[in-house]
């Protein structure tokens, strides 16, 4: 039997589990179910970029060449309205 797997069957999962704490775990101090809004926001912005990221090659994929061509006009969108919000956002007038 591999290592590894040999250490899995040494730690007691239940305790681990009911003891809620793993050495290193950054919501030890943390309250249970309780989050801010900026770290909700984080952890939905995450979610949905990292399931764009892992779906964007199987989108080009099956959209061939016209999806590259889309996906790079969609970006130039994106930096375009970019550089137009920052303009109003400095705007005096």
């Amino acid at each position: 039997m591999p290592k590894i797997v040999e250490k899995l069957h040494e730690v007691d999962v239940e305790s681990v589990a009911s003891s809620g704490l793993v050495e290193g775990d950054i919501y030890a101090n943390a309250p249970a179910g309780k989050a801010t809004n900026f770290q909700a926001y984080v952890n939905i912005v995450s979610v949905l970029a990292g399931a764009g990221t892992l779906g964007l090659p199987a989108a080009l994929r099956d959209a061939g060449w016209i999806g590259l061509i889309i996906l790079a006009l969609a970006c130039a969108m994106a930096i375009y309205s970019n550089q137009k919000l920052i303009k109003c956002l400095y705007y005096d007038g």
